[in-house]
Parts: C-alpha cells; sequence; structure tokens
C-alpha cells in the first residue's frame, strides 16, 4: 500500500494518536501531549511529551504555576482565573519564565487551546 503523508492524513492520525493517549494517561497517571508534527509525502515527525498528572492533590499545571507565578507579582489563587484578551475569553494557567515577551499562557474557554500573552494581561484578571 502506497500512502502519501498530507495534512489531512495528519489530522486524522493527531485523533486516533490523542485517544491513543488517553488510555496510556489513565493507566500510568501522566499528562501527555503531542507536539506540532513536521512532515513531507513520505516521513512524519512529532514528539510526546509526558508530566505527572498530579502533585500533592494538584494538577501539574497547577503546581507549577503556584511556584513560579511570583514572578509577576501573581498569586497561587490567580490559577484559573479569566481574562480577556482580543475579544475572546481565557483562563490563566501557566507562567513561563523562560519567555519574556509572552511570559502569561492562557487556555482559551472556547477551543482549550493554549496561547501566549504578554505580562500586561493579568491586570485585567477577574
Amino acid at each position: 500500500m502506497s500512502v502519501n503523508i498530507t495534512r489531512k492524513l495528519i489530522d486524522e492520525i493527531d485523533k486516533d494518536m490523542q485517544v491513543a493517549l488517553k488510555g496510556i494517561e489513565e493507566k500510568y497517571g501522566l499528562s501527555l501531549s503531542i507536539g506540532g508534527y513536521s512532515f513531507s509525502p513520505h516521513n512524519l515527525t512529532t514528539k510526546i511529551t509526558g508530566k505527572v498528572a498530579e502533585v500533592n492533590g494538584k494538577s501539574i499545571e497547577q503546581f507549577e504555576f503556584e511556584n513560579t507565578c511570583k514572578v509577576y507579582n501573581l498569586k497561587a489563587e490567580d490559577y484559573g482565573k479569566t481574562f480577556i484578551a482580543n475579544n475572546k475569553e481565557y483562563i490563566l494557567v501557566r507562567v513561563d519564565i523562560k519567555k519574556y515577551k509572552f511570559p502569561i499562557i492562557g487556555k482559551s474557554v472556547e477551543t482549550g487551546k493554549l496561547y501566549k500573552f504578554p505580562r500586561e494581561v493579568v491586570n485585567q484578571l477577574d
């Protein structure tokens, strides 16, 4: 069977991989994510990243936020608060201290995708 790798095929493969990873996450107590895909007609590459799902009863996302939030004068209680950017609502989920220009990471309420923002967006937290 001869197959050419296309964006459409990768979208289908990604859906299948997301389903497969859910079972692995539950079995091993991990949080797994698939990175972006690079591909040619005959080859594709991606990266799977895993983290422990919980630390001290908190999600790893919340635990990491609590350990980095003070850098931008945020409080642990700010985790999960909402803000508006570009007329869309986001949830504050991470502070990336390695990213100087866009250190605030928000999750789209609409799509669940992560986006990076300048630190000024924290002035609008609910």
